[in-house]
């Protein structure tokens, strides 16, 4: 149940992209911004489910970042070809995102550790979440709360980096 809600969080990105590059069509920026925050919701809910119902895996571990990249950077990269974010910015998250994905393998494949999400990187989310449909609704300082997002974003990924290098606890099959 909780990867599900996770997939579907991704599954919500080309509805997210369809309505809200589809302006001028009156009303679509709304319902734009309501699949994003029914994304976010997701984003809380998957995790609630896992722990509640002893549903907390590896690949849901790897899933939920991998959905919240893919929608965030979605998003960002949406706002920047309306013209409403520096693509600067959006390029920034997407850089960074791509070096932690491509990363993140490379350990996962050297049987390193999945670091799972921290509250940096929670908060990251959230102040992302909140800056992408403020700038949507066209707050003037929204795209300084995105900003601010990214750089908490890359804080949050230097953060994990320390984590996944740092010393290798042993493993059940570390000892065979």
């Amino acid at each position: 149940m909780a990867n599900a809600l996770t997939l579907a969080r991704v599954a919500l990105i080309p509805l997210f992209l369809y309505l809200f590059l589809a302006e001028p069509v009156p009303g679509s920026t709304g319902w734009a911004l309501a699949v994003l925050v029914l994304s976010g919701l997701t984003d809380v809910a998957d995790g609630w489910v896992a722990r509640r119902r002893g549903e907390v895996s590896e690949l849901g571990v790897l899933l939920d970042p991998l959905a919240d990249k893919l929608t965030l950077v979605s998003v960002l990269l949406a706002l920047a070809w309306r013209g409403l974010l520096p693509t600067w910015v959006a390029g920034l998250l997407l850089a960074k995102e791509a070096v932690q994905v491509l990363a993140a393998a490379w350990l996962f494949r050297g049987g390193r550790r999945v670091v799972p999400a921290r509250g940096l990187g929670k908060a990251a989310t959230v102040v992302l979440y909140g800056g992408a449909a403020a700038t949507a609704l066209g707050w003037d300082r929204g795209a300084a709360v995105v900003l601010a997002g990214v750089l908490l974003s890359v804080a949050a990924g230097i953060h994990y980096a320390v984590l996944a290098l740092g010393p290798r606890r042993a493993t059940p099959s570390d000892s065979s």
